[in-house]
């Protein structure tokens, strides 16, 4: 019988030395380019133009456009009427030269519409505007049977089908405010003379009521400015698929044992640069650029803040479901009612929620912020052996090792590496590096880590030419009989076929998994294929 993700977490007890990583927080990739020479710029004043009552009176009115796909089929999607006011300047050009066109030739106004989901500014005559009462009553404000269907049953949603869900859960969501706190993100042109800005979408299915901002935001701007992370940010982001990036952030369903569980889909470079969450990220972005596989990298809500148990997966697109799905499963099963650890999850879910994207798991962000902050002060030559394998001799033996960050094992492992890099910089003493012993099982967790002295680590093609990257040949002839091994043997066997999953991989794409299970069956398992990041069983 599996176990629950409820007992998973309750029962969790964290190891001395459990790998701990991080969650993610969305962020908006701009990539600077060199301005061009400003042409002469069409003053916008839109203050002095009237516009006609009967418009104005249905300024932030929602309602239903049609989206045809073929002669048969149509889909519905909600929208809302809005004042030219809050449209970026490329779409107050178009409106001013709309005015002017209707004050000559008398010709019918457009109504400026914002088509939820989709994150369109567009024009559309009146009567192509399903008024809002009238498309509830033909059901257009529910998720079509069709989709539910495809739902219930697993299968894949077209892009128009997702954007068609997110459409309706930001609308459930508007449909519950004043109508001066609707669309608020757009607000942000009013008034605003920037040139052809893009409308600033919060790319967020659960659109929230807009809290403050806390005054620390700016700071943490400037620190985004000197992130030795933002090269590979911008090569990431220039390839990944706007579908993955755009819900960054996003609180949303995940699917684990066949149930579904609130959390929140982050992005690795809100984590630590050493975390093995965003190195499982990495081993999963190559398929995920390609097209092959959508992986999503989820927090899920509910679980200790101790930095030893925080639970972060990759997991399949199809496993995933919006909020407003997930939250109607948990009502007809009724587990938000009968189980605790859903309830303290779906409250922390709730609260997110009520946060703009950016504020939201605020104390984690906050949390790998210093991480970040303690790597950056580490000396250079330190920092670049972080994931490179390695030898070290050990009594009689030569064993494959990787060198890791002090954040990728937590508890007193982690202490006394930043106190021994602490000390080694104060001093200005050797820095002995942190190293974890390929092949070591969970059981023999106290021994899996090691402070060696630099000079002693084998660099991995010193190790080839002198032929520790193969068994020795007395220890392969006892593999192949099926003779009994000692432990240390075991260590070794298992060890090199861990590192050689590992070498597949680059050093930001390292380690993906440390301890080894117990069962010899699973570890054989675990080495025969590369399970580093597969997603949880479901």
């Amino acid at each position: 019988m599996p176990v629950t993700r409820r007992e998973r977490v309750q029962n969790l007890e964290p190891p001395a030395c459990e790998a701990e990583e991080p969650m993610a927080k969305r962020k908006q990739m701009a990539s600077e380019k060199t301005a061009a020479p400003e042409s002469k710029r069409l003053e916008l004043d839109l203050h002095n133009v009237k516009i006609p009552h009967s418009l104005l009176s249905d300024l932030m009115q929602f309602g239903f456009i049609e989206q045809k796909h073929n002669k048969k089929h149509s889909t519905y999607f909600p929208i809302i009427q809005i004042h030219p006011l809050f449209a970026p300047r490329d779409v107050k050009v178009q409106w001013i030269t709309m005015y002017k066109d209707a004050k000559l030739n008398k010709s019918p106004w457009k109504r400026l519409v914002y088509k939820y989901g989709a994150n369109d500014v567009l024009f559309k005559p009146a009567p192509d505007i399903i008024s809002f009462k009238e498309g509830v009553d033909k059901n257009y404000d529910a998720i079509p049977l069709e989709i539910m269907e495809k739902l219930r049953k697993g299968k894949k949603l077209t892009s128009i089908e997702v954007d068609l869900i997110e459409a309706l859960e930001i609308l459930k969501k508007e449909n519950q405010m004043q109508e001066n706190n609707r669309v608020q993100w757009l607000q942000i042109n009013r008034d605003m003379d920037n040139g052809a800005a893009k409308v600033p979408i919060p790319n967020d299915s659960e659109l929230a009521v807009v809290h403050d901002v806390d005054s620390d935001d700016d700071d943490d701007n400037e620190d985004d400015k000197d992130d030795p992370d933002n090269a590979l940010k911008e090569f990431v982001f220039s390839r990944l698929n706007q579908g993955i990036s755009s819900d960054f952030r996003r609180v949303c369903f995940a699917r684990y044992d066949g149930e579904y569980f609130p959390v929140i889909q982050i992005s690795p470079f809100d984590l630590c640069p050493s975390s093995m969450f965003r190195c499982n990220w990495f081993r999963k972005f190559k398929m995920i650029n390609s097209g092959k596989e959508d992986w999503r990298m989820v927090y899920w809500y509910g679980q200790p803040r101790d930095d030893a148990m925080i639970d972060i997966s990759m997991v399949k697109g199809m496993n995933i479901c919006s909020y407003f799905e997930g939250c109607q499963n948990l009502k007809q099963s009724g587990r938000d009612e009968n189980d605790d650890y859903v309830k303290n999850a779906m409250e922390e879910a709730a609260e997110d929620l009520k946060l703009l994207p950016e504020q939201r798991l605020k104390w984690f962000f906050n949390r790998e912020k210093e991480k970040k902050k303690i790597l950056s002060s580490i000396p250079d030559d330190l920092k670049t052996d972080f994931g490179r394998v390695g030898f070290v001799k050990s009594n009689s033996q030569v064993l494959p090792c990787i060198q890791l960050s002090p954040y990728v094992p937590a508890g007193s492992t982690r202490t006394s590496f930043i106190k021994e890099i602490e000390q080694g910089m104060a001093k200005k003493n050797e820095i002995k590096r942190l190293v974890f012993w390929y092949g070591t099982r969970k059981r023999n967790a106290n021994q899996a880590f090691s402070f060696i002295s630099e000079k002693k680590i084998i660099s991995y093609e010193a190790g080839v030419e002198s032929k520790h990257h193969v068994l020795p040949p007395a220890l392969k002839e006892k593999v192949d009989k099926g003779a009994r091994l000692t432990v240390l043997e075991k260590v070794l066997v298992d060890g090199l076929k861990q590192m050689d999953n590992d070498l597949k991989f680059s050093q930001i794409e390292r380690p993906g998994i440390l301890m080894l299970p117990n069962s010899d069956d699973e570890v054989a398992e675990y080495l025969k294929f590369d399970m580093h990041c597969q997603e949880i069983d479901i």
